[in-house]
């Protein structure tokens, strides 16, 4: 499934299973809801069932090894070392780059939560599909920063987040960059400049010159929602699905020109704007970055 863009979690009891299924087309689910105290109940009792779970492993001497199950849900230090690593990562990411982009992704909640996997009327498993696509976003998405930059050394961290209505979206920080598209470069067969190369591309009206951020985000944008539909014509056809019907109904519906996303400059440690925090602190806190002026009313 993973050569396609997808992947499967096998490993979910019944009630993991029972809370996936709950929440799946979920729009408002808060303190208070039924779906909220559902939910919770069966994360509490899926938390007890690992505690009482074990895994165990023979080797071919048919000798065995017994494991109790760890996640991060049920075991303290697990989380507290990816933490030191994570923000030992980042410090010493953002010492070494004096230039740094952050980009949110995020897909509408018009898809399944997951797609379960069924035998003989029984549930096996789950594919995650608000994952799979966001995760195949991202990889369209380095593979043409890449491109852009070509020859530069591109590092990246990437945050994913759940909203409390179970929006999955994810903050990608791409260090070594000062922004998303290199204005110095000559684009296609043609030669063009980056301004007349994508808006032909894009088929986006040239705003002004001057304004470099706002015609990053058009065309970011143009190319998010190209992707985008690229990835649901794969996944819906395997799956037997209509994603892209599914999206350009909602894209049209809403007046979007494509998936909604934030981008940020960062320089030398430090927002490119006023923020309260600095980007690490952001991240580590675990913080929704407010838009930017301009970003306000790009859709």
């Amino acid at each position: 499934m993973r050569k396609v863009g997808l992947r499967a979690i096998t490993r979910a009891n019944k009630y993991r299973q029972r809370a996936l299924l709950r929440c799946q087309y979920k729009t408002a689910i808060h303190l208070g809801t039924a779906e909220y105290e559902d939910i919770a109940f069966l994360y509490e009792e899926n938390i007890k069932e690992w505690d009482r779970s074990v895994l165990a492993f023979e080797n071919d001497n048919e000798e065995f090894m017994v494991m109790k199950v760890r996640t991060r849900f049920n075991d303290k230090k697990r989380v507290l070392m990816k933490l030191v690593k994570d923000r030992k990562g980042l410090k010493n990411a953002f010492r070494k780059y004096k230039d740094a982009v952050m980009i949110t992704l995020t897909v509408p909640h018009i898809f399944p939560l997951v797609v379960p996997l069924k035998d003989k009327g029984r549930i096996i498993g789950f594919i995650p599909l608000q994952d799979s696509i966001i995760t195949q976003l991202k990889k369209n998405m380095l593979a043409w920063i890449r491109k852009n930059w070509k020859g530069k050394e591109i590092k990246t961290f990437t945050a994913y987040e759940y909203h409390g209505d179970y929006i999955l979206h994810i903050h990608i920080l791409v260090f070594g960059i000062p922004y998303l598209i290199n204005w110095s470069r000559k684009y296609g067969r043609r030669g063009e400049d980056a301004l007349t190369y994508y808006s032909r591309k894009c088929n986006i009206p040239l705003p002004n010159k001057e304004n470099k951020t706002l015609i990053s985000k058009y065309v970011f944008t143009a190319l998010l929602d190209m992707w985008l539909q690229r990835i649901l014509i794969r996944l819906g056809s395997i799956l037997k699905m209509n994603l892209l019907e599914v999206y350009v109904n909602y894209e049209k519906k809403q007046n979007l020109q494509g998936p909604i996303n934030e981008i940020h400059r960062i320089k030398k440690g430090k927002w490119w704007a006023n923020h309260r925090k600095t980007p690490l602190e952001n991240i580590q806190a675990g913080r929704r970055i407010e838009m930017l002026p301009h970003q306000m009313n790009t859709f």
